[in-house]
């Protein structure tokens, strides 16, 4: 850009206050060129605020794109992960339903055989309180005539 305070493009006779009319010619170029050059400024400037929205909007695009890859991939790992532990759960409480099960019945058993064993013991107690009471019985001398 050009300066208001540089005269080097004026002729020395025109750079006095006698030639009035030249002088303001002079001012008038010079406001002309610094017109122009604000213009063209303005262009290029314009010009790169177009380019920079552009390019910003490009890559806002981009990463709106590789955001919502990756909130898929995510969301494609996250339900296979949710399947694979509802998977897991569903086989614990299957491997727990079969083991309690089999508690179950191996107490049965025991409860069976416990039943089985107080009951001979117990019929055998009463043999022996039969046989014991009969042997009584036939000691008394009621008996024994």
């Amino acid at each position: 850009m050009r300066s208001l305070h540089n005269n080097s493009n004026v002729p020395p006779s025109s750079q006095g206050h006698s030639q009035a009319p030249s002088h303001q010619s002079w001012a008038f170029d010079k406001i002309n060129v610094l017109q122009s050059d604000v213009a063209t400024t303005k262009l290029q400037l314009d010009h790169l605020k177009k380019t920079m929205d552009t390019r910003i909007s490009n890559h806002e695009n981009g990463l709106t794109t590789q955001i919502n890859a990756l909130n898929s991939k995510f969301d494609l790992k996250f339900d296979t992960f949710k399947r694979e532990v509802i998977h897991s759960i569903s086989e614990l409480r299957a491997e727990l339903k079969q083991h309690t099960w089999g508690i179950i019945r191996e107490v049965h058993r025991h409860e069976v055989q416990l039943v089985w064993r107080v009951f001979i013991a117990l019929v055998g107690v009463a043999g022996v309180a039969v046989g014991g009471a009969g042997t009584l019985f036939l000691q008394d001398p009621v008996f024994q005539q």
